[in-house]
């Protein structure tokens, strides 16, 4: 896990609290809390003002920012799988509301992640310069859809 000094440590931890006590830097700390919150309330304000403190407003607001991704990605992929009968939806979503997430992620998926999935198993290696140029066109894909 990113930011653990001694993941042997973390291997041996007994308990919840013994490994949170590992990894609670906090980012970490951050990014559980608001999902835990779904990015709203006093915990998760109270835990911005700490990131805030502790990297400063642009590295803070990029991670919240990827909070927010992928909040936003598990919503909408829960949504779909509910839309399409693999998890419960839930009772309040309208007609309209499935219809609009039909139509919108439903097309990206289908159009766009899918695609993308096949054509990577045939691509061959390729130098780590040309996977991070590569990851950095798929955010970008990604973010105008959200």
């Amino acid at each position: 896990m990113a930011g653990v000094q001694d993941a042997q440590k973390l291997d041996a931890a007994a308990s919840l609290k013994e490994a949170r006590a590992l990894v609670d830097i906090p980012a970490v700390s951050y990014g559980r809390i608001f999902a835990e919150n779904y990015g709203e309330g006093p915990a998760v304000a109270e835990a911005w003002e700490e990131m805030l403190q502790c990297y400063g407003e642009g590295q803070a607001t990029s991670l919240r920012a990827m909070c927010w991704f992928l909040h936003w990605g598990a919503y909408v992929g829960n949504t779909l799988n509910g839309i399409v009968g693999r998890k419960p939806l839930a009772s309040s979503a309208t007609l309209l509301f499935k219809a609009f997430m039909s139509i919108y992620y439903g097309s990206l998926y289908i159009f766009v992640v899918t695609p993308v999935g096949y054509l990577i198993r045939f691509l061959p290696l390729v130098p780590a310069w040309f996977s991070t140029v590569f990851n950095l066109v798929l955010i970008s894909v990604a973010s105008i859809w959200i």
